[in-house]
């Protein structure tokens, strides 16, 4: 059965606008001659789309990801929507926000190439979807923050067809602080923006660093600690709703899911063993 009407959400985190489009199926979708105000990369299911851009035409499939620079114009149709309906998720980034990225990521805007705007890259495709699809559920900052900069980072290599290097080592105190910082705020919705500034870093550089000398990122180390303390909590006999507000998770259940995966069983069979 299709959806019974389409509707757009909305939210933002580090600067991006994320949206989320639920189309019903019953009517064609019709853009003609638009342009967005910021860069938009968009990603889609359940839907085949039909574009001119530049003179061009062309086939929009879920397989790929759609990049459009700001003040681009370009039309768009629907080819076929499933009988579901569609969904299509974009990021927009303003031209501030922008130019921000493109130094912390060491690269020039001009090697951005809007002119063709499918990008034929199926990993990266399944990336941005898992990405988007964590930042509109996850209550984790950090996660959040984490996903999208690892998108980012191979979502710039592939557009400028070149690998970005770390721009510098990050000295090992500056991942100490970083690390002390996590075991002391555990309890806290951290952002990889919030981490970045208490080490005085980009959030790249922090990121890298932080991966190349502990094997994990920063929301993989803060999660483990996260689940270090709960097992010191349940031990003692506190409440799992109490354990969960006081070791940085949502709820219990985000609690049940993250401590299942850490430690090979729930709270609750934790506490009986």
């Amino acid at each position: 059965m299709g959806q019974a009407s389409s509707k757009i959400v909305n939210w933002q985190i580090d600067g991006c606008h994320f949206s989320r489009f639920d189309i019903s199926p019953d009517k064609p979708v019709l853009l003609e001659k638009i342009f967005h105000d910021e860069m938009v990369i968009i990603g889609f299911s359940g839907a085949v789309w039909k574009s001119h851009q530049n003179g061009q035409n062309y086939l929009e499939t879920p397989n790929y990801l759609v990049m459009r620079d700001a003040g681009q114009i370009f039309s768009l149709a629907s080819a076929f929507i499933s009988a579901d309906g569609a969904t299509c998720r974009e990021i927009k980034v303003s031209p501030p926000r922008l130019k921000e990225l493109c130094q912390h990521y060491q690269i020039n805007k001009c090697f951005l190439d809007f002119k063709n705007p499918i990008i034929d890259n199926l990993p990266l495709r399944n990336q941005f979807a898992y990405m988007h699809g964590t930042i509109e559920t996850s209550h984790c900052n950090l996660e959040k923050t984490t996903c999208l900069a690892l998108f980012l980072n191979q979502f710039f290599q592939h557009v400028t067809a070149r690998t970005l290097n770390c721009p510098y080592q990050l000295a090992p105190s500056k991942v100490k602080v970083a690390i002390e910082y996590l075991r002391t705020s555990y309890g806290k919705n951290i952002s990889l923006t919030e981490l970045s500034e208490i080490t005085e870093t980009n959030p790249f550089v922090l990121l890298r660093n932080f991966q190349k000398s502990l094997g994990v990122t920063p929301h993989e180390y803060l999660q483990a600690y996260r689940i270090i303390q709960a097992r010191k909590l349940i031990s003692i006999g506190i409440a799992l709703t109490d354990v969960a507000m006081l070791c940085g998770f949502s709820d219990q259940s985000h609690l049940t899911r993250v401590f299942k995966r850490k430690v090979g069983v729930t709270p609750g069979q934790f506490v009986i063993i």
